[in-house]
This record gives structure tokens, sequence and C-alpha cells, in this order.
């Protein structure tokens, strides 16, 4: 239901995140290819399933392990069943986005505004580059761009 709630929210415009952690979903980027399992041509996955501060996040194909499963929580995007938050490194273009322990520091604040991920402090966008596997997703300035057209599934 809460998921629901996030995707017709976002579909308005902007929109800030349940206040309660909602179901897990995937960030799929770019448009759906014709009979796309979840989406998009891409995930955001946390790297090597690790839960350790500081492991990127990155671009890979689709397989909606744990890995790939985000929650919503006011302004911070929870990655691994809630131990750790989406950050990105700093506010310029080109700041990398790895997990921490969640803190709501200004890295870690996000809202979802017409099909892109923008980090508050900072007003950039979150950019998957090339979308190959281990690509480093990354802070850009915001652009209509495969890269950064994200879908909450």
């Amino acid at each position: 239901m809460k998921k629901t709630s996030i995707l017709l929210a976002a579909s308005l415009g902007v929109a800030g995140f349940a206040s309660a952690p909602s179901q897990a979903a995937m960030l799929t980027f770019g448009v759906a290819a014709e009979g796309a399992k979840f989406g998009g041509y891409g995930c955001a996955d946390v790297a090597g399933a690790s839960i350790a501060p500081g492991t990127a996040v990155w671009a890979w194909d689709c397989h909606g392990a744990g890995n790939q499963q985000f929650s919503f929580n006011g302004s911070s995007i929870q990655a691994m069943a809630l131990t750790r938050c989406l950050q990105a490194s700093g506010t310029s273009v080109g700041a990398t986005v790895a997990i921490q322990a969640c803190n709501a520091s200004a890295g870690q604040l996000w809202h979802y505004n017409g099909g892109k991920i923008v980090n508050q402090t900072s007003s950039l966008c979150l950019d998957a580059g090339a979308g190959t596997k281990g690509t480093a997703l990354t802070l850009q300035t915001c652009a209509a761009k495969q890269s950064q057209t994200w879908q909450i599934k």
C-alpha cells in the first residue's frame, strides 16, 4: 500500500517519502525495454551486498536480491534491510554515492521529482552514468537523461 502511495505521489511531481519505512522497492533507471522484468534497464545495487559503511552503490543488472531493495523514510533512502542509508560523498558534481549509517546528514537527504532522485542539499540528481555493470552512482546536474530517470518498483 505505501509503495503504491509513493508511486502515485511521485507521478504528481515533487514527493517526499512516507514518514514510516515503506515496503522495500527497487530503484530502476532508464526507460524499460519491452519485456523488461523490473522496469528500467538497470538497477541501483549495493556492491557485493555488503553492509560495511562506505560500500559503493552502483548500476547493475536487475535481479531483485536484498542489495537492490531500498526503503523510503522521510527524506532518507534506506538500504540493506534498513541498516544503512544512501549518502552522497559531497555536494558537488561527481560526488559518489555509498551506504553509511543513517544520521540525516546533508548527503542523506533526498526527494523524488518528476522521475528524478534529487539530493536536497545540493539540488543535484542521482545519476547512473553509462549504466553498465559497476558504474558508480554519482551526483550530476539534473538533465533529461535516461541515467537520471528513476522508477520506484
